[in-house]
């Protein structure tokens, strides 16, 4: 999953810099499920995937994301993470989480996220309101 990984973080790139989910979307099978930290049920299939990555994109005004140590194998791909930049409503946010890819090298068939969602919930909360704040995330297992 070596290709496909690195295509993955390429588009998430092009999501974070152009807000285009096209080339994201792109990457995942049409049955693909996502999941990501603090929902209960994932999203899937074709709008399923757009829908995932748009509402994670538009709560930031700027996101940029390093992406530290990434395992590969036939079918899983585990990429470790720093995410910082700003939220819409002007805080400023770091925080660090793992994300799991699986497939193969021509389509994605899953995508997990394990962060702690309550960094990027405390921030977005209308009380924080303008201004900064930062925090880490650590991952749970």
């Amino acid at each position: 999953m070596h290709g496909i990984t690195e295509r993955f973080i390429e588009a998430l790139e092009v999501l974070h810099d152009e807000r285009q989910v096209g080339p994201l979307v792109s990457l995942f099978a049409p049955d693909a499920e996502l999941h990501r930290a603090g929902e209960t049920l994932p999203l899937g299939g074709g709008v399923g995937v757009e829908e995932f990555w748009l509402s994670y994109r538009e709560v930031f005004a700027h996101v940029e994301t390093t992406f530290g140590h990434t395992v590969t194998g036939e079918d899983v791909a585990l990429l470790e993470w720093v995410s910082e930049g700003s939220l819409t409503n002007g805080a400023d946010f770091r925080y660090t989480g793992v994300s799991v890819l699986e497939g193969d090298e021509q389509s994605l068939t899953g995508f997990r996220s394990y962060y702690d969602s309550a960094i990027i919930a405390r921030l977005s909360s209308p009380r924080h309101g303008t201004g900064t704040g930062t925090g880490t995330g650590t991952v749970e297992r």
